[in-house]
């Protein structure tokens, strides 16, 4: 694995009430009711951490973008937790903007830190992408809290041996 690509993965660093780096972005934000907010104490690592508190359902989630390079693999990953999730709606996930590539579905559950990861392969000519932490999904909206933490960005060096791998662009 290469370097890391993301910046403040870990969210220890902030800039006003938002994670240094990240951008906070919603589907309609107009019509929801959404609080984007870090919180110290029950991090995974480090002292602080991200929350996703939707009030009403939405798609919302912390975006942030980068430069890759075309015909690449790449791993997203990080840890997650939710809280008052309703079953039958998305969880807690990571993804990447634009496609519907997205890993975790992390619902209610038993307060521990659940790691997840999500690999693809980017388009013959893209050179940025933009990840997310989100509740919800492009047509599914969620209501209840999402955590993420430690979270992780890296180009590999070929495809990951048994792993799936998602299209991080649109064919």
């Amino acid at each position: 694995e290469s370097a890391e690509l993301l910046k403040n993965g870990s969210f220890e660093k902030q800039t006003g009430e938002l994670p240094a780096g990240w951008q906070k972005d919603a589907y309609d934000i107009g019509n929801r009711t959404i609080n984007f907010s870090i919180e110290e104490g029950n991090a995974y690592k480090g002292n602080y951490f991200v929350v996703i508190d939707n009030v009403t359902p939405a798609d919302s989630r912390f975006i942030q973008s980068m430069t890759v390079e075309p015909n690449s693999y790449y791993k997203l990953s990080g840890w997650i937790m939710g809280e008052n999730i309703p079953s039958n709606q998305k969880g807690a996930n990571i993804s990447v903007m634009g496609v519907f590539a997205s890993a975790g579905n992390v619902k209610s559950g038993s307060g521990q830190w659940e790691y997840v990861e999500l690999y693809g392969k980017t388009g013959p000519e893209q050179r940025n992408i933009t990840v997310a932490c989100r509740l919800g999904g492009y047509g599914e909206e969620s209501r209840g809290k999402a955590f993420f933490d430690n979270m992780s960005f890296r180009k590999l060096s070929g495809k990951p041996a048994g792993k799936r791998v998602e299209l991080f662009y649109r064919e």
